[in-house]
């Protein structure tokens, strides 16, 4: 029997729309991550490329051992950043020979030929593709749970996150948490719907590679059983004879999931293969170590210095004051929409099963804020794995609110146009406030608190951004590859300046011979969270009565002054 032409007509256009959000979201991320790659280098990149290149000779000479660097464990990152050697460095392997801190790979890497802007780059784009394809992955479960134009909205108000594209542009860890989390989590509330086991797949494979990335993705277990609480308690509800069975098929998926995300980080880790019980206990315990030590050194959070990186009182409000600073004013209105929804059950939320979904998202963003605060170390990166569930939220909230406005009567004769329109508003001035600071993604600080212009008074800023701008201005001087300069985070400095580097100590004070070394420099550069911090507190202090040479400003934003030393010595 053939179909009616109505119902393939039907089919059609629904496949031809989901085929066009589909290019559409590619577009969007892609876009925005993808372009120069090599502009700045955080501080702790090079410590992840050495640790894959380490990860990648324990593989060749059957160490397995090895294939454990650090208590994250960040084993995910080491794959691809050992694709990344293998693809731009083949001599490495031969070269090194061992195990290697960070300067002995920079040295193995000149020695062969590479370049260590090069390696990053494509470290960079490899996790980069990994995110697009997460994401798309991520926007195909979402559709089941909230509809096509809901989890486009929300995918799209991701897409240009600017704090969450500047994650996932750096090789380092939480940004590909976050998009793991939230595959593993929509692919898990997906399954409760539809059952499939290609779904439960994809929710466990997510989950165990977001485990091999940071243990804090276990953060999601305790919310996944909650939501097979709620199941297997609302089956018990129904009072049916054979009702313990049903209990056992409610919480049955989450025992697959749990099964399912450790056989991947068995298959995937190869030091589990040799030490499948000591390997997770160090992780475990070297992971609740890192969380007690706290930061060791000044703090700096509204306006205060904690000189013990103890924020006392203010701990429980950094996540949320942080979130407000790093959220964008249009994701604020979505999750006002989507709570005003939520309660009048309207919209996107008059369906069960995206008032469900929206509550799970919201779940689990409150306990993964709540443990990640318990811990005594605190930078805002730590949490931006709820900033694609607080998206999605916040994407069904703007469409429930277009539709609010849609319906009104004096939109009647033009409410087919008139809905598309506002829908897209919204994400376009998302867009453009995010655009605007590329590629320094992480500058971005939201305008209803005031912007670039106050966030230093609340917000300790940098990481490692505008140095690169630093050493331009230097490499433009006259013998630029004799001169001396001594500069905080001298990895991230040297890697575009062709002078000599010095160091400047990360202490509260330099020593005398610390204080030597850096006054014997041609230049200093201070970094914006040094002044903030007031550290080395020494060093600042002998160069408070200069003026700097030269600042390096990104979207309203001072990163960084250039002090002459010479200044210093002709000063009566």
């Amino acid at each position: 029997m053939l179909p009616h032409p109505e119902t393939s007509r039907g089919s059609a256009a629904r496949w031809w729309r989901q085929a066009v959000s589909v290019l559409i979201l590619l577009v969007a991320l892609a876009v925005p991550r993808l372009l120069e790659l090599d502009r700045f280098v955080t501080p702790d990149e090079h410590k992840w490329l050495t640790r894959s290149g380490n990860f990648y000779l324990a593989l060749l000479e059957g160490e397995l051992a090895n294939t454990y660097q650090r208590e994250h464990p960040g084993v995910t990152i080491m794959w691809a950043g050992t694709a990344a050697l293998l693809a731009r460095c083949p001599a490495y392997a031969r070269n090194a020979g061992a195990q290697l801190d960070v300067g002995e790979y920079l040295r193995v890497l000149r020695a062969s030929g590479c370049d260590q802007l090069d390696i990053l780059a494509t470290s960079r784009l490899i996790l980069i593709l990994g995110h697009v394809a997460i994401l798309l992955l991520a926007f195909v479960h979402a559709q089941r749970l909230f509809g096509l134009t809901p989890a486009l909205a929300g995918s799209l108000l991701l897409a240009f996150d600017p704090f969450h594209v500047g994650h996932s542009r750096v090789f380092h860890l939480d940004g590909l948490l976050s998009s793991l989390v939230l595959l593993s989590f929509l692919a898990f509330l997906a399954y409760r719907q539809d059952r499939r086991p290609r779904t439960m797949a994809v929710s466990f494979v997510a989950f165990g590679l977001a485990c091999l990335v940071k243990s804090t993705s276990a953060f999601l277990i305790p919310v996944i059983g909650l939501i097979a609480g709620w199941d297997a308690t609302a089956v018990w509800r129904t009072g049916s004879d054979s009702r313990l069975r049903a209990v056992g098929r409610a919480l049955w998926p989450a025992i697959a999931w749990g099964i399912g995300g450790l056989l991947t980080i068995l298959l995937l880790w190869p030091a589990m293969w040799v030490d499948p019980i000591g390997t997770p206990a160090r992780v475990i315990e070297s992971a609740l170590n890192y969380a007690q030590e706290g930061h060791g050194g000044a703090v700096f959070f509204e306006g205060e210095i904690a000189e013990d990186g103890n924020l006392g009182a203010d701990i429980w409000r950094f996540y949320p004051i942080t979130y407000a600073w790093r959220s964008t004013p249009i994701a604020l209105l979505g999750l006002v929409a989507a709570a005003i929804l939520l309660v009048w059950r309207r919209g996107p939320l008059a369906q069960a099963t995206g008032r469900h979904a929206v509550v799970s998202l919201l779940l689990f963003v409150v306990v993964f804020a709540f443990l990640m605060n318990l811990g005594a170390k605190k930078f805002d990166r730590y949490v931006v794995a709820v900033y694609p569930a607080l998206d999605y939220v916040a994407g069904v909230g703007l469409v429930g609110l277009v539709g609010w406005i849609a319906a009104s009567p004096r939109f009647a004769v033009s409410r087919r146009y008139i809905a598309p329109t506002l829908l897209v508003v919204p994400f376009l001035l998302q867009a453009a406030g995010t655009l605007a600071t590329f590629p320094y993604y992480l500058s971005y600080y939201n305008p209803l608190l005031g912007g670039s212009h106050q966030a230093p008074q609340t917000m300790m800023i940098g990481w490692g951004e505008g140095l690169n701008l630093a050493a331009e201005y230097l490499n433009a001087k006259p013998d630029a590859q004799n001169l001396r300069v001594a500069t905080w985070y001298p990895r991230c400095f040297s890697c575009f300046f062709s002078g000599v580097t010095r160091r400047i100590a990360i202490r509260t004070e330099l020593n005398d011979d610390e204080m030597k070394t850096v006054l014997g420099s041609d230049y200093v550069v201070i970094y914006i969270h040094q002044w903030q911090r007031r550290t080395p507190a020494n060093l600042l202090a002998l160069l408070e009565p200069l003026k700097p040479e030269h600042s390096v400003w990104i979207n309203g934003l001072e990163y960084a002054r250039i002090y002459a030393l010479r200044d210093l010595y002709e000063t009566p």
